[in-house]
């Protein structure tokens, strides 16, 4: 999957955003490209349920690190931290079907009412 990686690697500067259903959160096309050719969008639930329940956390840590690992049994771990390394929350995950071993993935805080949360890839941080 190096040319997956080395694609994501080219997003560096956020210009579009979606919002991920009718929720605050959006998220970059960075990680739309990851969704889309990965067919993840189970991961973009996955973290968007996280900030919705840690709204409060995440103005207080200034960011959420998420981490995937893709473990070779198929099953898999999203460990979510705060700024200063503090673990918010370690999720199991019992099947996935995942190109990539490891991603890291941040959320920031949004910058409006309507955007309380931006999820982007490390490469957008």
């Amino acid at each position: 999957m190096k040319n997956l990686t080395e694609k994501l690697q080219q997003f560096t500067c956020p210009a579009r955003y979606y919002r991920y259903w009718k929720t605050e959160i959006v998220f970059t096309e960075g990680v739309k490209y990851l969704a889309d050719k990965t067919n993840a969008y189970w991961l973009i639930e996955n973290i968007v349920s996280t900030v919705e329940h840690h709204l409060f956390d995440l103005t207080k840590h200034k960011c959420f690190r998420f981490d995937l690992k893709a473990l070779d049994s198929g099953s898999g771990s999203l460990k979510v931290t705060g700024e200063d390394n503090i673990l918010i929350k370690e999720v199991t995950i019992e099947e996935i079907n995942f190109p990539l071993k490891y991603i890291t993935l941040f959320v920031t805080p949004g910058d409006s009412p309507k955007t309380r949360a931006v999820l982007m890839l490390s490469s957008e941080y």
